[in-house]
């Protein structure tokens, strides 16, 4: 008597699944998709620190192997994706990981597609497929978490990002020479409203791409500086005192020369190639700063 016979595939597709519910947090929320011939097997929501739900969504194509083999570095490859799959995943509004679960070992494995993608352009034009380069990751875990949430706010945010990233480029020397004309100044002055206007924008966009690039920020919170500001000085008309601004442009200083760094870096080598291509002024840019940006950490040391 004849019955059906499970496919391997489907076996290693439910048992995938099974590995990567156990390695997400479960506030966070799961739904595949039942048409997935185009790249996507599910979208999941993030949840925050207090598990709430705020439309924070990425969406995912899983992968099952067994066995999967580690590259000396620690990392892992998966081979083969067609063109026509990544160019449907760069198309996507939204944050795109691939996935690798290996069942020998229960353990899961990802990329962050559109940034993998730019970091291999070359290899990406010149090949049919592309190899993606997988990281481990439990997302129960803070670091491993914090990794991929940094990975998915870059991504979601990637235009923001971008406007950033050539602001600081472009106009490093006007914000370096901000920073240190506003340092040791009379403390008891009130900061005029321009400067406090300039030096919100550079604390709020380098507290943007100091967290895109998984620097610490270590300087104090700007409403909390505000607010310190008003209690010390007591005094309505005021906003701002120079005592302050000068505090908090101490700290900023060393993380700004992080952040140049690695934002030329960035550019210029992590996604050379993507960028000689679709922004090659941008691009030529970076190789001139390359020399300053060294120079500012002999400076600063």
């Amino acid at each position: 008597m004849e019955y059906p016979i499970r496919a391997a595939t489907h076996e290693i597709e439910s048992e995938s699944w099974k590995v990567l519910i156990t390695k997400t947090p479960s506030a966070w929320v799961v739904r595949q998709v039942s048409e997935r011939d185009y790249g996507v097997d599910f979208y999941a929501e993030i949840a925050n620190e207090e598990r709430q739900i705020t439309g924070e969504v990425f969406s995912g194509q899983l992968k099952g192997t067994t066995g999967l083999s580690q590259n000396a570095d620690g990392t892992a490859t998966w081979s083969g994706i067609k063109h026509s799959t990544i160019n449907y995943w760069m198309g996507l509004p939204m944050p795109v990981f691939l996935f690798v679960t290996d069942l020998t070992t229960s353990e899961v494995w990802y990329s962050p597609v559109k940034q993998h993608v730019r970091r291999n352009y070359s290899a990406f034009k010149a090949q049919k497929t592309l190899g993606f380069s997988l990281t481990r990751v439990d997302l129960r875990t803070q670091n491993d978490q914090g990794s991929f949430l940094a990975h998915y706010f870059r991504e979601k945010h990637f235009d923001h990002f971008h406007n950033y990233l050539r602001e600081l480029l472009m106009r490093w020397q006007e914000l370096w020479d901000f920073i240190q004309a506003n340092q040791m100044r009379d403390v008891f002055l009130c900061v005029e409203d321009e400067i406090q206007l300039q030096f919100i924008q550079l604390y709020r966009s380098l507290e943007f791409l100091a967290s895109a690039f998984e620097i610490g920020w270590s300087v104090q919170d700007l409403s909390r500086a505000f607010e310190g500001d008003r209690r010390t000085w007591k005094e309505d008309w005021c906003d701002l005192h120079e005592e302050t601004l000068d505090r908090v442009l101490k700290q900023i200083e060393p993380i700004f020369i992080s952040v140049f760094e690695a934002a030329v870096g960035f550019v210029y080598q992590d996604e050379g190639a993507y960028w000689a291509i679709k922004e090659p002024t941008l691009w030529r840019l970076t190789q001139q700063l390359r020399h300053t940006a060294k120079s500012l950490r002999d400076r600063l040391a």
